[in-house]
């Protein structure tokens, strides 16, 4: 926040607290689908260590994510109606704002692997790696386009945390996520992270 005051000034700090609040919507969405999701999931190991139901429930969660993207989009259309003329512009930070938080609940499904076989190890370093990502990225993209630039690279480190916690758990335990829907959302993110970027442009 500091750095997006001090790179492009206050007008880019008011869009993006907006556009971050708006998307906190989408962590109490994460919320509830946890709360409802690793009960099932652990009482599922308990029976069956193979999950064979598994793959198809991700494939469907992962899906239902991906939807909201374009979902969030319309609803944005909505909310800018009723936002003072110079707040027009988060609607086009919304989806980023969004995808991020269900993108970090989102791995508690494609990595679930590394849950059951009590793997704590694998989150604190690749939460380091997506930090250093957020902040290179950040470095290079909130000067030239301020609030679209920061939450661009806040979604891009919060699907590398994503897709390396899947690839590992997969690597560790057994994939659960097939290599088309890792390119969907791969896709998804990078539309997300351009169009909050065109908003500067």
């Amino acid at each position: 926040a500091a750095a997006l005051v001090g790179a492009v000034g206050l007008a880019s700090m008011a869009l993006y607290a907006l556009a971050v609040s708006v998307g906190r919507g989408g962590s109490l969405l994460g919320q509830v689908f946890n709360t409802l999701w690793l009960p099932e999931v652990y009482q599922g190991y308990q029976r069956d260590a193979q999950l064979p139901w598994l793959r198809a429930a991700v494939c469907k969660v992962v899906l239902a994510v991906v939807a909201l993207v374009p979902l969030t989009a319309l609803a944005g259309f909505v909310l800018v109606q009723m936002l003072p003329s110079q707040y027009a512009l988060v609607l086009w930070l919304l989806p980023c704002t969004v995808l991020k938080p269900l993108l970090m609940n989102l791995q508690r499904a494609t990595a679930i692997g590394l849950e059951l076989k009590r793997l704590t190890w694998v989150s604190p370093v690749l939460m380091m790696v997506a930090l250093l990502a957020q902040l290179a990225l950040s470095w290079w993209l909130i000067p030239p386009f301020g609030a679209g630039g920061a939450v661009a690279s806040m979604l891009c480190a919060a699907w590398l945390f994503w897709q390396l916690k899947t690839l590992v758990s997969a690597r560790l335990w057994m994939p659960v996520c097939p290599p088309w829907l890792l390119l969907v959302v791969a896709l998804t993110v990078l539309a997300t992270a351009l169009v909050a970027i065109s908003s500067a442009v």
